[in-house]
This record gives structure tokens, C-alpha cells and sequence, in this order.
């Protein structure tokens, strides 16, 4: 009877190793990885006030395809405002006379932008008119993040459960092989 005992109590824990191994995949830990996304910059590449009875002011800005742009101009009384976006010989922007201005684009070509404005006829005074140009763009960061992922990695399993197979088929196989050993009785 002791031997029976001791033949469940092994099988019990052999069939609980067996149950732990298996159930293993479905606990997941927490991991910190590295992943990418995109994010929204931007930077204000001009800001200038005009002022006097005649201003030209021209302003160089290397610009990435696919940048965004707002081009905002806004003239504070008499007179008014010519603006041009070029590289040269092609001008994309050519706007005048205005007063006010609020307008988006977006870069056709990597290259050096020419911003160009001039006034005639502004007020003489600071604060004649002021333009903005901000540029918008998208750029790919890196941010760490905890994921959950099994516990064993899911490439292992395969080798794992093989072991795992072979391990209980040889504990089963040992076990049934102990329990069918004949027994000799003692000749007298």
C-alpha cells in the first residue's frame, strides 16, 4: 500500500509540473520596449515687424518637402503689403496688395525658400505691420512603453512542449514499467 501512496503521489506531481508548464503562456509580465510614433513639431521660422514709408525685407529658410506652413501678415493702417514665397526662378507664393493675410502651404521641394515682403505707403511708425511664418511638421520618435508579453517567449514553446511531452511520456512509461516488474517468490 506504501508503494501505491507513493506512485500517486508522484503521478500528482508530475501532472501538476505538467499543468504549470503548460499554463506558463498564459501569465503575462510586463515589459518595457522602444516604439516609434509620430510627432507633431513646429517652430516659428519668421516673425518681423515692418514699418517706414518703403520696407523690403527678404528672409532665407531651408524647407523640407511636406512641411506645412502658416503665413500670417497683418498691416496696421494706410497702406499696403506684397509678399512672395520663391525659389528662384519659380515663385509659389505671390500675394498683394493685402491687408490681412492668413495663409497655409505646403512645401513642394526640399530647398532654400525666399520670403520676400514689401510695403509702400506703410504708416511711419513700429509697428506698421507684422508678419509670422511657423512651420509645422511630423517627425518619427521613440518612446518607451510596457507591453505584456507571455511569460515564456512564444518561440520556446514549441522546443518546451516537446520536452514537456517527452518528460511525462518517459515518467508514465517508468512508472507503469516499476509497477510490472514480477515480483520472484523466495524458493524453500
Amino acid at each position: 500500500m506504501e508503494k501505491w501512496a507513493s506512485y500517486v503521489e508522484r503521478r500528482i506531481l508530475v501532472v501538476g509540473l505538467c499543468f504549470l508548464v503548460i499554463g506558463l503562456p498564459f501569465v503575462y509580465v510586463p515589459r518595457i520596449v522602444s516604439e516609434l510614433y509620430e510627432a507633431e513639431r513646429s517652430s516659428i521660422i519668421m516673425d518681423e515687424t515692418l514699418g517706414g514709408p518703403r520696407v523690403i525685407v527678404s528672409y532665407n529658410a531651408f524647407l523640407r518637402k511636406g512641411d506645412f506652413l502658416n503665413i500670417q501678415v497683418t498691416v496696421f493702417g494706410g497702406g499696403d503689403l506684397f509678399f512672395t514665397v520663391s525659389d528662384p526662378p519659380v515663385t509659389y507664393i505671390d500675394a498683394g496688395p493685402i491687408t490681412n493675410c492668413n495663409e497655409n502651404w505646403t512645401v513642394p521641394l526640399s530647398a532654400t525658400y525666399i520670403f520676400r515682403y514689401s510695403g509702400t505707403g506703410l504708416l511711419p511708425s513700429p509697428k506698421a505691420a507684422t508678419t509670422r511664418v511657423t512651420r509645422f511638421w511630423t517627425e518619427t520618435a521613440y518612446r518607451d512603453v510596457a507591453k505584456s508579453y507571455p511569460m515564456p517567449p512564444v518561440e520556446s514553446l514549441y522546443g518546451g512542449l516537446v520536452l514537456i511531452l517527452a518528460g511525462v511520456g518517459i515518467t508514465i512509461y517508468g512508472a507503469a514499467k516499476r509497477e510490472k516488474t514480477p515480483v520472484t517468490a523466495n524458493k524453500t
